[in-house]
């Protein structure tokens, strides 16, 4: 079944036609996956940040904005998450705008002046904070899912 939205942010009008379906076992795995996956990409930046602060690794450019891009593709994921559950019928009810605000907020600081405003940008201890913030807020929405009878099931490729 196809529905149409209309969102009005300020004055521009956007229509977008999405396409309602059933939540199904596929659905979950793809909710598990890419949950799970923000949380590891998250688990990365907060090892590199903690990295950095005690001088283990040093970059030219050692700002913390550097990791912007990581965590801008952990939000990729979690608006992944957030389609799929805006888009079916009978998904589980879970909390899954607090992550992803979460998450745009921090990319949103990174990018703020991009280390082009002395004084202005996100200090490396207020990022450590906020990740592992996101991190627990991950992991709350994991054990929403699985309450919620999703479970992840890793399998590992098996090499010869």
């Amino acid at each position: 079944m196809a529905e149409t939205t209309l969102n009005q942010p300020g004055r521009a009008v956007y229509v977008s036609e999405q396409v309602v379906h059933e939540f199904g076992p596929d659905d979950g795995a793809a909710l598990l996956r890419d949950v799970a996956t923000a949380r590891a990409i998250f688990r990365a930046v907060l090892l590199a940040v903690r990295a950095q602060a005690d001088e283990s690794i040093r970059f030219e450019n050692n700002g913390v904005e550097r990791w912007h891009n990581a965590v801008d593709a952990a939000c990729g994921r979690l608006y992944a998450v957030r389609d799929l559950l805006m888009n079916s019928r009978s998904a589980p009810a879970v909390d899954w705008f607090s992550s992803l605000g979460l998450g745009e907020s921090m990319t949103a600081a990174l990018w703020h002046c991009n280390g082009a405003c002395p004084g202005e940008g996100i200090e490396a201890g207020e990022l450590e904070l906020l990740v592992q913030a996101m991190i627990e807020s991950l992991d709350t929405l994991l054990a929403e899912l699985g309450a919620a009878g999703l479970q992840l099931t890793v399998t590992r490729p098996h090499h010869a």
